[in-house]
């Protein structure tokens, strides 16, 4: 198991264990390990614009089969399409985290991520509502 994320990005330990971290979502359905491989592949070493163009365009092709998993009322294939999508544009915008503010494509993405996740959510057995959580000095929606 120590070796696993050297799967992922041979030279890169950073890119290897985020892309490992992608991957990790698979056990609940936020990802398809092969996919994340065949992302990774496509990504030079230390290329963070590559990085967030792939990862972006897997969360669109997630994005696009949920839509059309919903043409056929297979919510289940939806919903674990969008898990993937939201896991994937999450994964895209990582390496802007530090400059998120100034940003628009990292907006874009955490904002994609987030309405994507509730779209799956929307589609469980599951209350999905969101409420207002009370943390220090301010409110959290959860």
């Amino acid at each position: 198991m120590a070796t696993l994320h050297k799967h992922f990005s041979l030279d890169n330990e950073s890119f290897a264990y985020e892309a490992l971290q992608a991957a990790s979502y698979t056990h609940c359905g936020g990802a398809e390990l092969a996919e994340a491989i065949s992302v990774c592949s496509r990504i030079p070493s230390g290329e963070e614009e590559i990085w967030l163009r792939e990862w972006q365009l897997a969360g669109d092709r997630a994005v696009q089969a949920a839509k059309a998993s919903l043409t056929k009322n297979d919510r289940r294939g939806a919903q674990h399409a969008f898990e993937c999508a939201s896991n994937y544009y999450r994964r895209a915008e990582f390496y802007r985290r530090d400059v998120f503010e100034d940003e628009p494509i990292s907006k874009k993405l955490i904002g994609l991520s987030t309405e994507i996740f509730y779209s799956a959510i929307d589609l469980t057995l599951f209350d999905g509502s969101l409420f207002l959580f009370q943390f220090y000095n301010t409110q959290l929606t959860v």
